[in-house]
């Protein structure tokens, strides 16, 4: 059979991509003619000019490259995944030249030696690493099919030995006032055990839980417990396999107070955490401010490589779970995270209308979820996505995915939310009775939080298309059911751009909206300022604090934002009485 006919109609259909990508596209639907966008020709339909899937930037692995800011580890990775060893060995020898004290080019060194079968140099490596302060979990969780050829020495027996089986978390999340989950990562498939007291002598047991992790979870779980009281501090222990797990300091949390109280809640959140052990010391900050919940709103990990999932997606992962100051944040207060672009797919990428394609989509949600704890994920199983809603007190909180099914920006009325999740948003505010409603998006609400260095034919400003900027009517239809419905006490939280700052949205039809936008954790560096906001930050990696008390006449919501060494930088305070139509 000739196959050539066929070889030269995929090469057209791949040039025709090419160009309707770069070319064609900005002239489409009225877009300006410096917008691009990107995608591989699987995204394109028969018969439709614009990929349902892609992104305003090139769809390639730019960010892996030397002269980028550096990822730490992923480019090594990527070359030992590739069978690249000696260029994997070489980057490793020239990284730490110039830095002698970078760990994971120790522990990279040691799977790419270990790999080619030089097991005695490996283990010189490995053990240098170790030295240095890379946490012992690190040479279990693997990636184990990297790191196998080393499972026979005498190092990595000695670290299985002296394992306890668990190598991450615990994590705590969806707490509510009755119940709370525990996420963790064990090293074997093992029965997992947890029990929770309000003794700190654990005389008596209030509650215990069980779950199994299992290989084909990554060797996971959730441990789920409830009938607990509301507004109570328990102290919990866990078991894996019958044995206790020692902890220091003790593990414990606490459940959520009524939604009829008005007990003061704290409410913590940032976005933009790119693993870069300089900055890994915020978690502890974060943990010293006692917030009831921590938020952290996209861009948690990144990964940037929209394929199937394998082992350098576990692996960037692995990274921030091992790290201790994270791990101390996690086993003690409740983590609600949703995601962006970075840990969806890759920068600025939109996913498109349909819950299964592109194909790794489904896969990159599964890696998502078994790596976090979160209470719900979307409207599974027809409508599977990282939104969920949560409650504390008086304060509701409905946390958006603007990645999943995120449309082409350049079609006529796009959607970020999708119909599902837009119906389950409106219908979720409409029937709140919280006192405060905190609507968190992954990307900044108002234009002006990123816009465009490029000015148009007549010297406007542009907004850049990333943010609801590029989803005007969406986010128009939200703000007016506002207004038609007299929502009150709605307060805008986003992340993505490297910086936080606040904005004032004015409304034609209801009163203004703050945006308050928190996106430096642990990134290298912060993005510059844009816009006309009311208030920015951009010095250190930051996050933000909202202290709720309703118990007043006129409740009133506190606004902290505090840098990586725990510094105050703003204070503000806004009333319910700004948040009500007049």
């Amino acid at each position: 059979m000739n196959q050539e006919p066929d070889k030269r109609n995929r090469f057209r259909r791949w040039m025709c991509a090419i160009i309707w990508s770069c070319v064609v596209i900005p002239f489409v639907n009225g877009a300006h003619e410096l917008d691009q966008q990107f995608a591989p020709p699987e995204a394109y339909l028969s018969g439709d000019p614009l990929p349902y899937f892609g992104s305003e930037n090139p769809w390639n692995r730019r960010f892996f490259e030397r002269d980028n800011p550096r990822r730490i580890g992923q480019p090594e990775l990527l070359l030992i995944q590739e069978g690249r060893l000696e260029e994997a060995i070489a980057m490793c020898h020239d990284i730490l030249a110039g830095d002698g004290g970078e760990v994971e080019s120790h522990l990279l060194l040691a799977v790419a030696l270990g790999l080619q079968s030089r097991i005695e140099e490996a283990e010189i490596s490995l053990r240098t690493a170790l030295d240095r302060g890379l946490p012992p979990e690190r040479v279990l969780v693997g990636p184990r099919s990297l790191l196998e050829p080393l499972s026979e020495t005498s190092i990595f027996k000695d670290i299985l030995t002296s394992s306890n089986g668990l190598l991450h978390g615990p994590m705590l999340g969806a707490v509510t006032d009755r119940s709370a989950r525990f996420w963790v990562r064990t090293w074997s498939e093992s029965e997992i055990e947890i029990r929770v007291s309000v003794d700190s002598h654990f005389k008596e047991t209030d509650a215990v839980g069980t779950a199994r992790t299992s290989s084909g979870n990554d060797h996971t779980a959730v441990v789920e417990i409830d009938g607990l009281n509301p507004g109570t501090t328990y102290r919990y222990q866990m078991l894996i396999d019958g044995r206790p797990i020692s902890s220091q300091p003790e593990w414990r949390f606490r459940t959520f107070p009524t939604k009829e109280s008005d007990e003061v809640v704290r409410i913590a959140f940032g976005g933009g955490a790119m693993y870069y052990p300089p900055n890994e010391r915020i978690w502890d900050t974060i943990r010293l401010r006692d917030p009831d919940a921590f938020l952290i709103l996209g861009d948690n990990v990144y990964i940037d490589i929209p394929e199937s999932v394998g082992a350098f997606h576990d692996y960037t992962y692995y990274q921030r779970q091992s790290r201790p100051e994270f791990r101390r944040l996690v086993a003690g207060t409740p983590i609600y995270a949703i995601w962006d672009d970075h840990d969806a797919g890759i920068d600025d990428v939109f996913l498109g209308p349909y819950p299964d394609k592109p194909a790794w989509k489904l896969e990159h949600f599964e890696l998502f979820r078994r790596n976090w704890n979160n209470p719900s994920y979307g409207a599974e199983p027809e409508w599977p996505a990282v939104w969920f809603k949560m409650r504390i007190g008086a304060v509701e909180c409905f946390l958006l995915d603007g990645r999943y099914y995120r449309e082409n920006p350049f079609r006529p009325n796009p959607s970020m939310l999708g119909p599902v999740q837009k119906q389950w948003l409106l219908d979720g505010l409409r029937e709140s009775t919280a006192v405060f409603k905190l609507i968190v998006s992954p990307v900044a609400w108002a234009d002006d939080a990123k816009v465009r260095d490029e000015t148009g034919p007549n010297g406007e400003v542009l907004y850049a298309t990333d943010t609801w900027a590029g989803f005007k009517e969406e986010r128009g239809e939200i703000f007016d059911f506002l207004a038609k419905h007299a929502i009150s006490g709605v307060m805008l939280l986003s992340a993505d751009r490297h910086r936080t700052d606040l904005r004032r949205i004015g409304r034609p039809n209801g009163y203004p909206l703050y945006d308050l936008m928190s996106s430096w954790l642990t990134n290298p560096k912060g993005t510059d300022s844009s816009g006309d906001p009311l208030w920015e930050y951009f010095d250190k990696p930051a996050f933000a604090v909202l202290t709720f008390d309703s118990s007043g006449s006129d409740p009133v919501m506190s606004i902290e934002v505090a840098n990586i060494e725990g510094v105050p930088v703003l204070n503000k305070d806004i009333h319910l009485s700004e948040l009500r139509n007049k």
